[in-house]
């Protein structure tokens, strides 16, 4: 082959390969694909995606992927592990409370605080309200007056097994696990009478008093509106109104009252 072949045979191979040259001299983890780069990362150690369904590891400024958290677990970064309760989540928050039905709930992930619920035919949003400081809300009692708090989350864990139940505290609530985000969380909702049995998934009648409310006669108190209201004749006591107008008469434990603005029993006397 004489020179000017050879030289032509260079420049050829030159610009045909010029991209090939120029990404052998850039950044070759440009080059890597998804499959195979790494996402850098700051804080060192253990840690839960967003979603709160994987584990991830940060070594020397390399985040990796550990595990992935199967069905109703969620990611755990404290035990690097997967956890039945999303609580154990740093970055999990809870969904907004929606309303079932009227009445008080409380909040299944922070004792200090409950909701009341006024539902009509175009539905209704929650009213938030917070406990005294030093008390938490009792969900037997229905009002503020567990004392010194209380520790971890009150949420019943939802299972395919297990997508419905009462509550162990007041039977006459119970939850339905639904859909939010592609997971599942316990929806309140309440029995007008009895409790409920998730045998059935019915409410049922029992013999005797059920929770700390009971019936009201039809000349004890009128329900002019839905809501809840404190009796005119005792400041230790109040009436729940529902959607049809039916009273339920309630009564507060002893060293507690009925406070119309919270609308709960708080401890003191009136």
């Amino acid at each position: 082959m004489d020179t000017q072949a050879i030289v032509s045979f260079a420049a050829f191979f030159l610009l045909t390969h010029s991209g090939l040259l120029d990404a052998m001299r850039s950044d070759p983890m440009e080059h890597l694909t998804l499959k195979d780069s790494v996402s850098t990362c700051n804080d060192t150690g253990y840690s839960c995606t967003s979603d709160c369904k994987t584990v991830q590891l940060c070594a020397a400024e390399r985040l990796f992927n550990l595990t992935h958290c199967p069905g109703y677990t969620f990611c755990d970064a404290a035990n690097h592990a997967c956890a039945d309760d999303q609580t154990s989540c740093p970055n999990w928050r809870p969904p907004a409370f929606t309303c079932c039905d009227h009445g008080l709930f409380p909040d299944l992930y922070d004792c200090s605080r409950y909701y009341l619920c006024y539902k009509d035919q175009f539905g209704s949003k929650p009213e938030v309200y917070e406990c005294e400081e030093g008390t938490a809300f009792d969900v037997e009692t229905l009002s503020c007056t567990q004392k010194g708090g209380c520790a971890g989350s009150r949420a019943p864990v939802c299972s395919l097994e297990t997508p419905t139940g009462a509550l162990k505290d007041n039977p006459s609530i119970y939850y339905v696990c639904t859909l939010v985000d592609g997971v599942m969380y316990p929806q309140l909702c309440r029995c007008d009478q009895g409790y409920y049995d998730p045998m059935t998934t019915s409410c049922v009648t029992t013999p005797g008093e059920v929770g700390t409310t009971t019936s009201s006669g039809p000349d004890e108190f009128r329900c002019s509106e839905q809501g809840i209201f404190g009796d005119p004749e005792s400041c230790e006591a109040y009436y729940v109104c529902s959607l049809s107008l039916q009273a339920t008469h309630g009564f507060c434990v002893n060293g507690t009252h009925f406070n119309q603005t919270r609308h709960s029993c708080v401890l003191g006397t009136c």
